[in-house]
């Protein structure tokens, strides 16, 4: 959009409608306090993969940012289903921060064992489209 600007030429008392260049718009990825889950069940979105979490090395876990239900205890605080090229119930073993509530926000992060369950890209790869099931 341009913005239009009058401006006097010289030597004359006004001037006809000028038109300004573009402000470029900037995208401020912010991150809330606390930003409600969705209503949804089901959702599609994207799924990073992380090394795992102590005392569930090998096992395929999932960790969830906290308004999907991830939290980090020590023991199991769920389960989800997630599909990519695959379905697995996996067990919800941590809280990730996940840049949620921003333009890059990931739904789940997948240990290393889960994200083998789900596909076989390979996990250098980092980021993988999932449909993540809430119970």
């Amino acid at each position: 959009m341009l913005a239009m600007t009058s401006i006097p030429a010289a030597g004359s008392a006004a001037a006809g409608p000028v038109a300004s260049p573009p402000v470029a718009a900037r995208r401020v990825a912010t991150h809330p306090a606390a930003v409600a889950p969705p209503d949804r069940s089901t959702l599609t979105g994207i799924a990073s993969t992380y090394v795992g979490t102590a005392g569930f090395a090998g096992v395929p876990g999932v960790a969830l940012p906290g308004p999907l239900g991830g939290r980090h205890t020590g023991a199991v605080v769920g389960s989800v289903t997630i599909c990519a090229e695959r379905c697995a119930r996996l067990p919800i073993v941590d809280w990730c921060d996940c840049y949620w509530g921003t333009l890059d926000q990931r739904i789940a992060d997948l240990s290393p064992a889960a994200w083998a369950l789900l596909t076989d890209a390979p996990r250098t790869q980092g980021l993988l489209k999932v449909t993540l099931v809430r119970y």
